[in-house]
């Protein structure tokens, strides 16, 4: 049993960021620990620009961001409850930093035009 309000873990990029997909490993032995639990994606202004609930209990949990998102600043992972705890191994952001994304797209240009 976890106490002290919903448990949390944040990631925050040192610039914004494109993401196009997230990946979320679970912890074998604790699977039904991330069902309820949240997966913010924050703005810096700290808007959030898009969130998910995970559902079952799975050992892996991978979120495609259908568009792909600009801007990203942080990703929050919340516990689903005050006394719930929250256990994952690994996530995993897959996109390019917003300053090498022309078009929606990341550039392969090392030098792009500003």
């Amino acid at each position: 049993r976890c106490e002290d309000g919903p448990q949390w873990w944040r990631l925050s990029f040192a610039r914004p960021m494109h993401l196009v997909q997230l990946t979320l490993h679970n912890r074998a032995d604790f699977r039904y620990r991330m069902v309820g639990a949240t997966v913010a994606l924050r703005h810096q202004n700290t808007s959030t620009l898009a969130s998910f609930r995970m559902g079952a209990g799975r050992s892996l949990y991978v979120l495609t961001l259908a568009p792909a998102l600009d801007a990203v600043s942080e990703i929050e992972i919340r516990s689903p409850s005050p006394s719930s705890c929250l256990h994952f191994s690994e996530l995993e952001a897959f996109g390019a930093p917003q300053a090498e994304v022309r078009g929606g797209r990341p550039t392969l240009d090392p030098n792009p035009d500003p």
